[in-house]
């Protein structure tokens, strides 16, 4: 079963069995669209009771783990939602780990890379490329660069402007 990156548990909070996470998602809302997390490799799964924001980090409850004990086997472990816990995505909207990997092309096909990250800011993402030398060129992530994402064949086309990958 595929699984999506959703952050990673990065320490306790209090001794009632809270948790601290770093998301690793562009919308940290999307906590709140899961009803449970995997654990790392594991199967495990841990149901959300509640979950609440401060600043750019994720506090997360989890249902039957009332100790600050219960959790901390858990810490620096990340955390994946699977597809059976998602929400439908829009149109043009991908998750991330979706698109790690994709090859890179330009319109008429020239070779580009591969997609090596997806950085988010508040203003749009920024695709990272590696290119077959692996030097590394950043890409906006909108759709004046980027007007295809083909995940079914494995590539994003792309249409830059003079210099944005180095000549």
């Amino acid at each position: 079963m595929k699984k999506y990156r959703m952050g990673t548990i990065v320490n306790t909070h209090a001794l009632k069995g809270e948790v601290k996470v770093y998301p690793h998602t562009d919308d940290i809302g999307r906590f709140d669209e899961v009803d449970y997390l995997v654990v790392g490799d594991t199967e495990e799964k841990l149901y959300i009771e509640r979950s609440r924001y401060q600043k750019n980090m994720v506090y997360l409850k989890f249902k039957g783990k009332d100790r600050i004990e219960d959790v901390q086997k858990y810490l620096q472990k990340e955390v994946f939602a699977d597809e059976n816990n998602l929400r439908e995505l829009d149109e043009n909207e991908y998750m991330v780990d979706s698109l790690i990997g994709l090859a890179v092309c330009l319109e008429d096909g020239e070779p580009i890379g591969v997609i090596k990250d997806i950085l988010s800011y508040p203003a749009n993402d920024i695709m990272v490329i590696e290119n077959k030398d692996r030097k590394e060129c950043m890409i906006p992530f909108v759709d004046e660069f980027v007007p295809v994402v083909d995940l079914e064949e494995g590539r994003v086309i792309i249409t830059p402007i003079e210099g944005m990958i180095g000549e």
